[in-house]
């Protein structure tokens, strides 16, 4: 396991965090690292709150090293990217905060506006999301359009499957997939998609395709930038190397 947490999960007191809580438990647990709980504080919120709020949700984690953390900004977007960035952090994970149907997401304001504020991998849990079974997550979709953004996306697919000695489902993205995507996405434990930019924000929160699929997948859905996430990176390596 990774010495500090590369997965930092936003927790806000909403049924969102939980659901944040228990994808990262499952992600932190197949890449071999620990999580960090950081909770955004606004500028009347006391400290104590949070960490009531906090500590017994790292302390439930049994079989993930967990640490907490608060900060206080009043975006709680921005607040989740400097605590990342500030960690090295590979991966930002939240909770979608409206319903769209069971099982569906809608990218809450904290999540949207998130892929504006880093260049780090963002993965957006729908509501009420739970794992179907106790191990990795074995089937890993992809958008994929033969461009540079889609490389990337397709790389850490490639790397996760691997992980997991799972299997991949590429979809042909090049065209207008979005129902194709959604469609898959009930079949899938997670759906990788690219950027176009420095942070997801033209893909996720621009893109036609993207757009729409972020809003309606019933998987999470991780949003990478120009590479491989680290810790995903390097897992992928050592387990081809053993």
């Amino acid at each position: 396991m990774t010495t500090h947490p590369k997965i930092v999960v936003g927790i806000d007191g909403s049924p969102r965090g939980e659901d944040a809580v228990a994808f990262a438990t499952v992600l932190a647990r197949m890449v071999g690292t620990g999580l960090l709980l950081a909770y955004i504080t606004g500028p009347e919120e006391r400290l104590a709150d949070a960490h009531a709020l906090l500590d017994p949700r790292r302390d439930a984690l049994s079989d993930v090293t967990a640490e907490v953390t608060t900060y206080s900004d009043s975006s709680p977007a921005r607040g989740l990217a400097r605590v990342a960035a500030a960690r090295s952090a590979d991966i930002i994970v939240v909770g979608s905060s409206h319903r769209a149907g069971l099982g569906l997401m809608v990218p809450g304001s904290t999540g949207a506006r998130l892929l504006h504020d880093t260049a780090r991998a963002v993965a957006v849990v729908p509501r009420y999301w739970r794992p179907v079974h106790t191990g990795p997550l074995t089937r890993v979709g992809c958008g994929y359009d033969r461009s540079a953004h889609s490389e990337a996306a397709l790389a850490t697919a490639r790397a996760l499957t691997q992980i997991a000695a799972g299997e991949l489902d590429i979809v042909d993205s090049a065209d207008d997939a979005t129902h194709a995507l959604i469609a898959r996405s009930h079949e899938l434990d997670l759906l990788v998609l690219g950027s176009r930019g420095k942070s997801p924000v033209n893909a996720a929160v621009t893109g036609s395709v993207s757009s729409h699929v972020v809003r309606e997948a019933a998987c999470p859905v991780l949003i990478v930038t120009h590479d491989v996430p680290p810790v995903v990176s390097d897992l992928a390596h050592a387990t081809a190397a053993a």
